[in-house]
């Protein structure tokens, strides 16, 4: 701030999870702070519409942009193929509680008893040896347990997996998802922070955060359709809001 008063600078501020942000502004005192830094911002930077109606509502004398998430690298695999014989699931993330990584586990194990068609594959980093023991006691033909993947490697295990499921409890707006609409990958994921902005709000594959039962029911809508529709429409979803070159436009028209 000292900074902005004596020298002729613009200030912007990039707000990545406005849940936090909201959660900290919350207290009078953070209240009081937010707006004198902000008062001190010439642009605020924001991942959705629906974000910025709100914060213009809390400071009426800022700049807001929208800049969504893209991903690091965009990659054509070719036509995604109409799912046949077992149907792949698959999730990417660290192995924590607040991913839903347990009602996942509980919900697809009870399933594959009675459904011998379906598969479901994890990856991520597990955070401390009590979870990953009952993450681990959860390994079968079934449901396979793996470690962190990244770069091309977890993009074309995207790409070959039917559906990829994000249960959280809360989000931004989430790269995985973004990964998997860019390769036509459909989506079971909770209705948190701006994926409903992201697919669709009358979006056929959305659960209840921390809710066997809506999850439960979204594996069983999902495995009763044998249709490409609904991934070409989150790939379609994903060029034309969220692709590299839509970001890079918008980031040339903030700093312009």
């Amino acid at each position: 701030m000292l900074t902005k008063l004596f020298n002729d600078l613009e200030v912007i501020i990039h707000i990545h999870r406005c849940d936090f942000f909201l959660s900290f502004y919350g207290k009078s005192i953070n209240k009081m702070i937010s707006k004198i830094i902000l008062l001190f911002t010439s642009k605020v930077i924001l991942l959705s519409k629906s974000e910025k109606k709100l914060f213009k509502k809390l400071f009426r004398n800022t700049n807001f942009f929208v800049l969504e998430n893209t991903i690091e690298t965009e990659y054509d695999f070719g036509e995604k193929k109409k799912r046949k014989g077992k149907t792949r699931f698959i999730y990417i993330s660290n192995y924590i509680k607040e991913k839903g990584i347990f009602e996942l586990l509980k919900v697809f194990s009870e399933l594959s008893k009675s459904n011998d068609n379906i598969v479901l594959e994890t990856y991520g980093e597990f955070t401390n040896e009590e979870d990953k023991a009952k993450i681990l006691s959860y390994d079968s033909d079934k449901i396979r347990i793996n470690g962190q993947i990244i770069g091309q490697k977890k993009m074309e295990k995207i790409f070959k997996s039917d559906c990829l499921v994000l249960p959280s409890y809360n989000e931004g707006q989430p790269l995985i998802l973004l990964e998997a609409m860019s390769v036509g990958t459909d989506i079971i994921s909770s209705k948190v922070g701006t994926i409903s902005e992201m697919v669709g709000e009358d979006y056929k594959y959305f659960v209840l955060p921390q809710n066997e039962d809506s999850l439960k029911n979204a594996f069983l809508n999902y495995l009763n359709v044998n249709d490409n529709a609904n991934g070409s429409y989150l790939q379609q979803k994903y060029y034309s809001k969220f692709s590299k070159l839509k970001h890079s436009k918008k980031v040339l028209e903030i700093f312009n």
